[in-house]
């Protein structure tokens, strides 16, 4: 039922459509996406609130671009009083509602409702602008992720996180070494070299001893342009890390940097034991230095977990023609992964 426009028309529309969902016994997924109900009438989330806290059933909700927290206040309030009683509802998407930077008591009735709710297992807040705001905004959410017991897919892209203080990534470092239920976080496009150095250092901290991560992504944070400290304490991260199955480093120019992050990668390679799937997509290896590619290849013909590597979008073939020599004798060693190019 997404782009209907349900909440800038009459109220009725949503009244009716709720008054189903509150008896209705077999609907298990539904997407409400792009229909404006934050910035129209306050009812429509009331409404809304009201259906979800009797509804037994539904355990996949879509609220993606509805201007939530631009419009009336009590539209979080109402959905967080839902979430609170509801406790059937496993998956929720907010992407896209400006959580961050209205009122910072949406995030505050968010992350209250996270500790008392019993049911959600996966959670995306990307692109809500969370470090746009008060800083309040993501101290609530760390707060509510060191109580919560139940959420174990997290997605925290398009944030801008890491481009504030380092104060933040300190909050969430903090909280995810604490966290014991979490096993996926997605934090790509959040800027976590571009600012402080510390930024890195904090979160790779948090990678070390948080035991629990099987999947994480930090595609499009600018990783490999710049100073390689932060790929090396990335890297050694990953090194001790022995619960992390898939990583995305997808979009962040390893390439075209400084060649001792393909170097501090490939050691991860080698060492590391757990990694099944790595995502190198767009990452300039087939126009940038041939060091790169050679660190790479080399990690390949003695890594023994990875199973699937994805390296489309690096131009492979148009670039220095050892490339694919290097790639092709690596293949030939490795019997196990399954690459992409």
């Amino acid at each position: 039922m997404y782009r209907n426009n349900l909440g800038s028309g009459d109220s009725e529309n949503m009244k009716n459509l709720c008054e189903g969902l509150s008896e209705n016994q077999s609907l298990t997924s539904l997407d409400l996406r792009d229909n404006n109900l934050g910035s129209g009438n306050a009812e429509n989330m009331k409404f809304l609130s009201e259906a979800l806290s009797k509804n037994k059933r539904l355990t996949s909700l879509n609220l993606n671009n509805n201007g939530l927290a631009s419009g009336n206040a009590e539209n979080i309030k109402y959905l967080c009083e839902a979430l609170i009683k509801n406790e059937s509802l496993a998956t929720l998407s907010l992407f896209g509602n400006n959580l961050g930077s209205g009122n910072p008591e949406n995030m505050k009735h968010l992350c209250v409702a996270l500790m008392f709710n019993q049911s959600l297992k996966s959670l995306n807040l990307s692109g809500n602008g969370l470090i746009s705001g008060k800083v309040e905004n993501l101290k609530y959410l760390c707060e509510a992720l060191v109580k919560n017991q139940i959420l174990i897919s997290l997605n925290l892209g398009y944030n801008g996180l890491f481009s504030g203080k380092a104060e933040n990534t300190k909050y969430l470092s903090e909280a995810l070494m604490e966290n014991k239920n979490l096993t996926s976080l997605d934090l790509s496009y959040n800027c976590l070299v571009s600012g402080n150095v510390e930024n890195i250092k904090f979160f790779s901290e948090a990678l070390i001893k948080n035991k629990n991560f099987t999947s994480l992504d930090l595609s499009r944070n600018d990783l490999g342009p710049g100073n390689a400290q932060n790929m090396k304490y990335l890297c050694e991260a990953l090194l001790k890390n022995i619960s992390l199955k898939s990583l995305n480093l997808s979009e962040n120019d390893l390439g075209s940097g400084d060649a001792e992050n393909m170097k501090s990668l490939s050691e991860v390679l080698i060492k590391n034991q757990s990694l099944t799937s790595l995502d190198l997509r767009y990452n300039d290896f087939g126009s940038g230095y041939a060091e790169n590619m050679e660190y790479l290849c080399k990690a390949l013909m003695n890594n023994q977990s990875l199973t699937s590597l994805d390296l489309n979008g690096n131009d492979l073939e148009s670039g220095n023609v050892e490339n694919m020599k290097n790639l092709s004798e690596a293949l030939m060693k490795n019997h196990r992964l399954k690459p992409e190019y």
